[in-house]
């Protein structure tokens, strides 16, 4: 077996575990990530409504909400309104994080701003197949890797290339 044979099966392997681990695998979590469901997995509460103040936001940020309770106050992204005395929940979703939600039926939810330091309880009966994983890559991030993947290949793909990984015999010589 010749040196150009061998350096054409190493320039094959090459570029497919550059496509393999940038793109077959990002694409394969994104998915898996995209069908697991959102669930709640702990839920804590707020107390009850006292009155929210909302700021303009700016020209790339959402305006953000102060809402006050009768346990204390929480900032949440975007607008909230609700009646007074009416029951307020955090619930720490899956791949979404931390909502403040008002009990009504269905439930109106905004994001919270920052970590919340309440007591929270877990929900019983909300297992998720690929949980774990949501719970760590975000479709976002395996984007991203997929992205860098893509670079990588074709970085890869044109440096095989250069090096003779693909050249024929009588191009070897």
């Amino acid at each position: 077996m010749g040196t150009t044979t061998k350096s054409k099966r190493a320039a094959k392997w090459a570029l497919a575990t550059v496509v393999a681990i940038g793109l077959v695998l990002p694409l394969i979590i994104a998915l898996l990530v995209s069908f697991t469901a959102d669930t709640t997995m702990r839920v804590g509460d707020v107390g009850s409504f006292v009155s929210s103040t909302t700021s303009a936001g700016g020209l790339f940020a959402r305006p953000a909400t102060t809402v006050q309770t009768s346990v204390g106050s929480l900032v949440v992204s975007g607008r909230l309104s609700a009646v007074k005395g009416q029951r307020l929940a955090v619930e720490d979703r899956l791949k979404s994080g931390l909502h403040l939600c008002v009990q009504t039926t269905p439930p109106t939810c905004v994001d919270v701003e920052g970590p919340w330091t309440g007591d929270m309880k877990p929900v019983r009966n909300q297992w998720q197949v690929f949980g774990w994983l949501a719970a760590r890559v975000s479709v976002a991030a395996a984007g991203l890797w997929f992205v860098l993947g893509l670079i990588s290949t074709m970085v890869a793909a044109s440096l095989l290339a250069s090096a003779g990984g693909w050249a024929g015999v009588e191009d070897a010589r």
